[in-house]
């Protein structure tokens, strides 16, 4: 029941932003059940600390847009400081650090929309109290949590064998359109490109959702070459999608011990397989 309640959410969290972002109920429903019932979401039925940070993206993302677009702003965002709060509770700080990378790009899209220096600064001041309110509700773990990783073999980060383990290799890609690509999971029977990385069953979002999302890249590289511009609501999700997928690939990438070294918190976070979350939720879309 306690799994079951999160699929629920996860659908109900999903349809109310799309619908904040001036979906159409049909879109709203199809982008719903694309994630909540997506190959990632699916993935992680059995790993709980990623379904239920997982969960509460949605819902963070919504409350950060009505802080930022709504005449109450304080109070979404203290709204969003607890739904940040309790997806820190749930356990999973990948997801965590994935929320508050979009949360901040979002932020950077409405300012760049607005054209407002100002809603920048309100991006960064709402984000921050948001992130204060999350803290105080969260501090009964947040404080012994910081204590355990301070005297953990991870205070020092992990070595970048260990944080690269569990990749996820470029060459399944294919899987977003094709949920047994590669073997079917399910019989223990698939047949990997990189036996070790056996976190993510499938990324299967698919493949009208897919194929909405490539033809969504078409018409945005049309436009850019007719008119020389994008919006910004595009700019956020196509770089949510590149971003995450940059950062899932992992040791296959030859960049990522470059962001290993100098990305703030990319130490002590292992499996990168994990970042992919960012991904599915932005094809959903």
């Amino acid at each position: 029941l306690f799994i079951a309640v999160h699929y629920i959410l996860s659908w109900i969290f999903t349809f109310l932003l799309c619908r904040e972002w001036k979906y159409g109920f049909t879109a709203s429903v199809f982008s719903a059940t694309a994630f909540a019932f997506g190959g990632y979401m699916m993935s992680v039925s059995d790993l709980v600390t990623s379904l239920c940070s997982a969960t509460w993206l949605p819902l963070v993302l919504l409350l950060f847009h009505r802080a930022l677009a709504g005449e109450h702003g304080k109070k979404y965002a203290i709204f969003a400081g607890i739904a940040f709060a309790v997806q820190f509770l749930a356990g999973e700080p990948a997801v965590l650090y994935c929320t508050a990378g979009a949360a901040a790009a979002y932020g950077a899209a409405f300012a760049f929309r607005e054209r407002d220096g100002r809603k920048a600064g309100r991006a960064i001041v709402v984000l921050a109290f948001a992130g204060l309110v999350a803290a105080a509700l969260a501090a009964v773990q947040l404080f012994p949590f910081i204590e355990l990783v301070m005297n953990s073999s991870r205070a020092s980060g992990t070595n970048y064998a260990l944080a690269s383990s569990w990749s996820f290799p470029p060459a399944h890609l294919p899987g977003f359109m094709a949920p047994f690509a590669f073997g079917d999971v399910t019989l223990r029977r698939a047949q990997w490109f990189d036996p070790a990385q056996a976190w993510l069953k499938t990324p299967y979002a698919g493949v009208i959702a897919v194929l909405l999302c490539a033809i969504c890249v078409i018409v945005i590289a049309a436009r850019i070459r007719k008119e020389g511009g994008v919006r910004a609501f595009e700019i956020f999700l196509l770089s949510m999608l590149a971003v995450s997928l940059m950062l899932s690939f992992g040791e296959h990438a030859f960049y990522y011990r470059f962001l290993y070294k100098w990305a703030p918190g990319l130490k002590m976070i292992r499996y990168p397989v994990k970042f992919i979350v960012l991904a599915a939720f932005a094809v959903s879309m």
